[in-house]
């Protein structure tokens, strides 16, 4: 198979994160000249060459195949941007143009009707627990289904299929969570939320319905990583989101009379006391501890000492591991295009408006895993 690609956008992109042809070409196993004549000139090449360039770029391939030049990403309004935050890297805005295409994708993908709505109410002038309630109600989550659900991997898929019923497009891409943990765009009727998929586990949820909170109140937000630094207005957007992500995943009355977390009250606590509570509830020991404070079953100082202690920030990330990553492709191709995106892809394939090979084209990858996407989506 072969494509016509434009060689204004081959040069942009390249120029966009200022590698060096000699770079490019060491990365991708192309001839130098090669990608100087792409850049250059109009032309037809193999899908391979195409997918070697995408690579070395860290582009999902389908970016060739665009029309318009890539520019600067337009980024999404940002609440937290703290005063020792990260600058952001050359990968976090791609991360975000590549969200800006996937929005591209969703809008131009054939379908029946429109795009889907959001069906979830809008939650602006709501304490951030009856907020949580109303909303846990409206998606159908309980906690005994979040139980069932309550390994690392396992919570992901679950609050991510419930996000998707609701009209909202959950992704993950992976780009530097110590710079900016998730960020949501809304367009055209998108609701996009997008998470590093080099968090942790618990924290992409927590971040995934943080980032709902956003949209539910009418915006977007980029999102860095948490600090307890207070805000001076308690209606403050980030902190609310904060606390009604807290709230859906922990519900105020049923976390409060939780046996575990009744046999806390009243005790001096050391870290470790309340990782049975967190993982009855799917969060890290730190988000349970800083519920018990919001709930009363603690001081506010008693977590303060407990949050110095952990100096929290980065304190659930993944343990570094020695050995390579290894995830499914089906899984890398949903991820990346959110479960939404990627059921009415196949959709649209079963109704006959795409091809078969433009599931590959349109998901970012091999044809042969179209079945386990399949099987994936069903989980």
């Amino acid at each position: 198979m072969k494509l016509e690609i434009d060689p204004v956008r081959v040069r942009a992109l390249r120029h966009r994160i200022e590698m060096p042809v000699q770079r490019a070409a060491e990365l991708s196993g192309l001839d130098p000249a090669l990608i100087e004549h792409l850049e250059a000139d109009r032309d037809v090449v193999e899908v391979d060459v195409v997918r070697r360039l995408a690579k070395a770029y860290n582009r999902n391939w389908y970016v060739f195949l665009l029309d318009d030049e890539p520019g600067a990403p337009a980024l999404p309004r940002d609440l937290r941007r703290l005063s020792r935050g990260a600058a952001t890297s050359d990968e976090t805005l791609i991360a975000f143009d590549d969200a800006e295409l996937l929005i591209d994708k969703i809008l131009d993908l054939p379908r029946e009707s429109d795009v889907p709505p959001m069906t979830l109410s809008n939650i602006a002038g709501m304490t951030a627990d009856d907020a949580a309630q109303l909303i846990r109600d409206e998606l159908g989550a309980t906690l005994e289904a979040q139980r069932q659900h309550a390994a690392e991997y396992d919570a992901v898929r679950y609050w991510s299929a419930l996000l998707t019923k609701a009209g909202f497009y959950a992704g993950q891409l992976s780009f530097p969570y110590r710079e900016v943990r998730a960020f949501c765009l809304r367009r055209d009727g998108v609701s996009l939320i997008v998470v590093s998929s080099r968090d942790s586990p618990r924290a992409r949820v927590f971040s995934m319905l943080h980032e709902l909170g956003h949209l539910l109140l009418g915006g977007e937000a980029m999102c860095q990583p948490r600090s307890d630094e207070t805000s001076q207005s308690a209606l403050a957007e980030e902190p609310f989101c904060n606390a009604f992500a807290a709230a859906v995943l922990m519900p105020a009355d049923e976390f409060a009379s939780d046996p575990a977390a009744l046999a806390l009250r009243g005790k001096s606590l050391n870290l470790g006391d309340a990782v049975q509570l967190a993982r009855r509830f799917g969060v890290s020991e730190l988000a349970a501890l800083r519920r018990l404070a919001t709930v009363g079953v603690i001081s506010q100082e008693e977590y303060e000492r407990l949050h110095r202690e952990r100096d929290e920030d980065f304190s659930d990330e993944p343990e570094p591991s020695t050995r390579p990553r290894i995830r499914k492709q089906a899984t890398r191709m949903i991820n990346e295009n959110s479960r939404l995106y990627a059921t009415e892809v196949l959709d649209a394939h079963a109704r006959g408006d795409i091809s078969l090979r433009e599931i590959g084209v349109l998901l970012g990858g091999n044809l042969k895993h179209v079945q386990a996407i399949r099987e994936e989506l069903r989980r």
